[in-house]
């Protein structure tokens, strides 16, 4: 079963478009040396959602500025939603469209039955 995360747009800060100080050449220590950098992104290639959305968390943890994380975030958000979508939550399944399989195979029978007796009455009113 899938998991589905929620991710806001924006956080306490204010809009996720804000400029970092990365332009600006005074800059911290880059997100881009960060071993959890790489590990959130190989996660999102590798299609482990969950697991990216903690890393992500984090870094955001460490790294509140970093512009870097808004582009990650905005991917991560249109991936969960996606899978959402595709999972089928938050639809029902049309009950009537799934039959036992006992009926269908009594359905299956009951059809040969009748294909069979119409075929003899043909071959029948020929002979006749």
């Amino acid at each position: 079963m899938t998991t589905v995360m929620h991710l806001p747009l924006a956080d306490d800060h204010g809009s996720p478009f804000q400029r970092s100080n990365a332009l600006d050449g005074a800059r911290g220590p880059q997100i881009e040396n960060d071993a959890l950098y790489g590990q959130l992104l190989l996660s999102m290639q590798q299609g482990r959602w969950s697991e990216a959305a903690g890393l992500l968390a984090t870094l955001e943890g460490n790294y509140p500025e970093a512009a870097e994380l808004v582009n990650v975030r905005l991917s991560l958000a249109l991936h969960l939603s996606a899978e959402e979508s595709w999972s089928g939550k938050g639809r029902r399944a049309a009950r009537w469209t799934l039959l036992p399989m006992p009926l269908v195979r009594a359905l299956a029978v009951a059809n040969l039955v009748l294909y069979a007796l119409i075929i003899l009455m043909l071959l029948l009113g020929r002979a006749g």
